[in-house]
């Protein structure tokens, strides 16, 4: 698995501008950690992990544009409440 640099793993961002914008330097590197292990766990075992068969590089893209967005708004609407919930810059 290609990780390229510290904010794609095989071409795939980890912390999107419109995130980033959001999160402190602190909670970025929480939000690249999680987002880098769904990423590898998506391509290499997602589909069926008995199998270790993971899903198509496109399907990956898009689940996690979608998690993204998801989150946003998660942390907008105050969806998400724990100690992990960023600030508001």
């Amino acid at each position: 698995m290609r990780v390229s640099d510290q904010n794609e793993v095989e071409g795939i961002p980890l912390v999107p501008d419109p995130s980033a914008a959001r999160l402190d330097e602190r909670h970025q590197q929480d939000y690249r950690a999680h987002r880098s292990q769904l990423v590898q766990w998506l391509l290499a075992f997602g589909k069926d992990p008995e199998t270790a068969e993971g899903y198509a590089h496109r399907t990956v893209l898009n689940t996690v544009q979608r998690l993204d967005i998801f989150y946003r708004w998660a942390w907008e609407t105050g969806r998400i409440h724990d100690q992990h919930q960023p600030r508001r810059r």
